[in-house]
């Protein structure tokens, strides 16, 4: 029978294991990203939020990825972009990186509660972000 020592320590090299490959992961996922901004070349980087609401008027609160607000840095409803080329490409590459990248996997990749920029290079910065 084990002790509690060796259990913990055991836990303790699983964390480490689990962290190893959540890295590897992140990084396979930065070498994809060019390839998925390949036929979008007004596209320098994307902008999201990703959350669980605090309130959804008695229903369950679960973790969602929103929309694109912001294109090349800018609002996605901003005059110099709603409705440019450039906008209808991001609506496009929304279509197919979401219909691939799910809640699962953006909660698995960057977390709760943060606005994600991500760069054609497969760069990306996580924000806190502030939501209802």
């Amino acid at each position: 029978m084990k002790t509690i020592e060796e259990f913990n320590k055991g836990f303790e090299e699983l964390e480490l294991k689990k962290n190893e490959l959540q890295q590897q992961f992140k990084d396979s996922f930065k070498e994809l990203v060019p390839k998925l901004f390949e036929n979008f070349p007004l596209l320098e980087s994307v902008q999201w939020d990703q959350y669980t609401p605090y309130f959804n008027d008695g229903d369950t609160c679960e973790f969602s990825i929103h929309d694109i607000n912001a294109i090349n840095g800018v609002d996605k409803y901003d005059d110099s972009i709603f409705k440019s080329d450039t906008y209808f490409q991001a609506i496009e590459f929304e279509k197919i990186f979401f219909k691939y990248f799910n809640d699962d996997l953006a909660l698995y990749l960057f977390g709760d509660g943060v606005t994600i920029i991500l760069y054609r290079n497969g760069e990306y910065k996580v924000e806190y972000c502030e939501h209802d």
